[in-house]
């Protein structure tokens, strides 16, 4: 192999076999990019940090940092959400179907290890300017595409601030914001989405469904933080309706942005 290819790539050769075990074993080779695990014990982030040829610059100790990170949005679903997500599951699936949310909304039953060593060192090596990971063995990025299949987010339909386009679209709009107001005005603030969740789970009102989608739109980062957002109410009346909303665009922004902001804060710790 070419020198500078050995230095990025490493060729195994082994027997291989069919996954249907029905041919003889076949000696071939494998190529692997660098760095490889040693071993798939410990968490990713000392895996990166034990097999990379190159440090992270300056040094990569970010328990040496004063930085705190609140990663606001990256917490265990509450059982309730669960619930509710089983409960309308039945009624509405043919619809998040046709939009293409179906997936997106089973993803937030579950919960996500977080490995904040990692995020913070993803953050170090992203470059601004090109909206892409400087890896020391090549350049990455997070693509459309990514969201959509790993995501689960749509890419294709009508922008996100399509606007209503019926009287019933706007009487429910105008039912949603009523009924935001009711608990701001109990606790003079905005409204959380665990005092939404109440308000709307398992209810049987009207606009229960939209009122649901505007939840996850929320918990999904269509919201600055964890209060229900009016702004959601019309991207939740649409795909209510079944009409495709092209979200995807607007969640690879998001991860763009948050994590140009992260790595200036990175830079600027650097400097002190």
């Amino acid at each position: 192999m070419d020198e500078s290819l050995s230095s990025i790539m490493e060729v195994r050769e082994d027997f291989m076999v069919s996954p249907d075990g029905d041919s003889k074993p076949t000696l071939r080779s494998a190529y692997f990019q660098k760095p490889l695990a040693k071993s798939l014990e410990g968490s990713i982030s000392e895996v990166l940090s034990t097999s990379m040829n190159m440090p992270l610059p300056p040094v990569f100790e970010p328990k040496k940092w004063p930085l705190i990170v609140h990663f606001s949005w990256w917490r265990s679903r509450k059982r309730k959400w669960v619930e509710w997500v089983d409960a309308l599951r039945d009624r509405y699936e043919s619809v998040w179907k046709k939009v293409g949310i179906f997936e997106a909304i089973m993803s937030t039953k579950c919960s996500l290890v977080k490995d904040r060593n990692l995020c913070i060192g993803v953050a170090e090596k992203w470059c601004p300017q090109t909206n892409t990971i400087l890896f020391p063995w090549g350049e990455a990025t997070i693509t459309l595409e990514d969201v959509m299949v790993l995501g689960g987010y749509p890419v294709v339909g009508d922008p996100i601030f399509t606007t209503l386009q019926s009287q019933e679209m706007i009487e429910v709009q105008e039912k949603l914001i009523l009924a935001r107001k009711e608990p701001w005005k109990r606790n003079k603030g905005n409204v959380s989405l665990s005092a939404w969740m109440d308000i709307f789970r398992n209810s049987g009102s009207e606009i229960e469904h939209e009122a649901f989608l505007a939840t996850w739109l929320t918990m999904v980062g269509f919201s600055p933080n964890d209060c229900v957002n009016q702004l959601v109410f019309p991207i939740a009346i649409h795909l209510a309706r079944g009409n495709p909303i092209a979200l995807g665009p607007t969640v690879l922004a998001s991860i763009y942005q948050d994590l140009s902001l992260l790595k200036e804060t990175v830079v600027d710790l650097t400097k002190n």
